[in-house]
């Protein structure tokens, strides 16, 4: 990729913990910058988002005729439940925001952009009701795809993001499944909370390429966190530029 626009996100990261029902309200834009995505890529390419939260990436992708499946253990809840789960966490977060500098970093007053992150909420509610098949309900590393069914598999704020709660093995294991299923794997941040750098990714990545993984870190857009800028690529054969 040449010479990077920063990109300052529309709507910050609103984790409840993980593997809970967590807010994860970025829209399309946010999707494009984290991952470095074309127009091309995402109008032509098979996606899977996993875990893909309350985001409407699916359902504006679909709008522009592309494919997306979004994985989350939270969609076994019903729609009323999602609703209640993820606003409720939305005002807890928001509420609790003033002290937490990785939601305040770049993004001004988070008041100022309650509106939006609630529409973007609305969003995907919306098209889980209109497009339930576009929904599975699971979680790593037990996808239940067969392998090859996706040209790219986009994860967001879980494998790297939080040091300590996923070991070695796991986190190699859940690379693993991604890639079993999808041709391209793209991991957005490498990075925890604080943008430290994850304390085993390069024993992960080393790994990875030692089972014939083509594995590579990149500069992306994104400017949520100082630091806090690369994704992990991964691919089991030769890897083209990203454009």
């Amino acid at each position: 990729m040449s010479e990077l626009t920063p990109y300052r996100p529309q709507f910050c990261s609103l984790l409840r913990g993980l593997g809970e029902v967590y807010a994860n309200p970025r829209p399309l834009a946010d999707y494009q910058a984290m991952f470095a995505l074309t127009n091309d890529t995402v109008k032509a390419a098979r996606i899977l988002d996993c875990p893909a939260g309350v985001s409407p990436f699916g359902a504006q992708v679909r709008a522009l005729g592309g494919t997306v499946t979004s994985v989350d253990p939270a969609y076994a809840l019903s729609a009323d439940q999602l609703e209640a789960r993820a606003h409720g966490d939305l005002h807890r977060i928001f509420h609790d925001a003033g002290a937490d500098p990785f939601t305040q970093q770049s993004r001004g007053p988070l008041s100022v952009n309650r509106a939006e992150v609630s529409a973007s909420i609305d969003s995907f509610l919306t098209d889980y009701v209109k497009n339930a098949e576009c929904y599975t309900a699971a979680r790593l590393p037990e996808l239940p795809f067969p392998d090859n069914s996706f040209d790219l598999a986009l994860s967001g704020n879980l494998l790297f993001a939080h040091p300590g709660q996923l070991d070695e093995n796991t986190t190699i294991e859940f690379l693993a499944e991604l890639l079993r299923v999808a041709c391209e794997v793209r991991i957005f941040p490498v990075t925890d909370r604080m943008s430290v750098p994850h304390p085993l990714l390069d024993s992960i990545v080393d790994t990875l390429r030692v089972n014939g993984v083509i594995a590579t870190t990149l500069d992306v857009p994104y400017r949520l966190q100082c630091g806090g800028t690369r994704m992990l690529r991964c691919a089991s054969g030769t890897l083209s530029s990203t454009h």
